[in-house]
């Protein structure tokens, strides 16, 4: 099966504010939505970012996405967690 390196981020992010597993899968359904629904130029790199950094171990594709051009992969796939994550709390609230 494929990896995904946006996957494994969100998780890492969700771990942190300690989500449930029903919102970690929840929320990471929705941020590869969201990455599905980038207009295509960022989509292409993004899937193609994905697919290499999915393949590294993940002690490289750390160091990797320390790069500038990775670190904006990284930040963009952290960014679209945190929005769902919100979301899904604020789902999750309301009546």
């Amino acid at each position: 099966m494929h990896r995904r390196a946006a996957d494994r981020l969100s998780r890492e992010w969700l771990s942190q504010v300690s989500a449930r597993p029903e919102q970690v899968r929840v929320i990471g359904e929705d941020v590869r939505a969201r990455l599905a629904a980038l207009p295509t130029p960022l989509a292409v790199g993004y899937t193609a970012a994905d697919a290499v950094l999915g393949v590294l171990p993940d002690a490289v594709s750390r160091r990797v996405l320390r790069l500038p051009v990775a670190s904006e992969f990284a930040r963009l796939v952290e960014s679209l967690t945190t929005v769902s994550y919100f979301d899904e709390v604020d789902r999750e609230s309301s009546p």
